[in-house]
């Protein structure tokens, strides 16, 4: 039996939870978590200097006004520089200066400024591991003379290749 065109009801939405279907993926303009680390990670990078790894090991020190931490170096460039270190239940200081140097000596660069650009924490490669460790990208600024001659000589002698 057909019903009259004035009885048909207009057509219902039915949200994406009704029907199963993810609306993360279906709308362009989401930016959820997921859609950001997806851009970021498939995006150019947005470095404006190369970054280099290190041949040796590297120790970077972050002064605040009441404490001291210490992470290992992972890269540097002319820009800034990334690093790694242990996580305690503590939210991190605002830290106000670094030092980098050499494990065995021979390398020191003291009282660099720099500003975070990203913290990430994460955990051991274990499963079993309930180490947590904080990854930093660190960008430099108002670097002295003094600090661009070392910074130099540290990319040209210790360092392996671009990252």
């Amino acid at each position: 039996m057909m019903l009259p065109e004035a009885e048909i009801q207009p057509h219902i939405q039915i949200s994406g939870r009704r029907t199963g279907v993810d609306r993360r993926r279906q709308t362009a303009h989401y930016r959820g978590v997921e859609r950001r680390l997806r851009e970021r990670r498939n995006s150019p990078d947005q470095r404006r200097h190369r970054r280099y790894r290190v041949k040796e090991l590297f120790f970077v020190r972050l002064r605040s006004e009441r404490s001291e931490d210490v992470g290992q170096l992972l890269d540097i460039g002319w820009g800034g520089l990334a690093l790694r270190s242990f996580s305690d239940a503590q939210p991190p200081s605002r830290y106000r200066d670094l030092d980098v140097f050499l494990s065995g000596g021979g390398f020191f660069l003291r009282n660099v400024p720099f500003r975070k650009t990203s913290e990430t924490l994460r955990t051991g490669r274990s499963p079993l591991s309930t180490v947590m460790l904080r990854h930093m990208g660190l960008a430099f600024t108002r670097l002295t003379l003094e600090q661009q001659q070392k910074l130099d000589h540290l990319l040209k002698d210790y360092t392996l290749a671009v990252t």
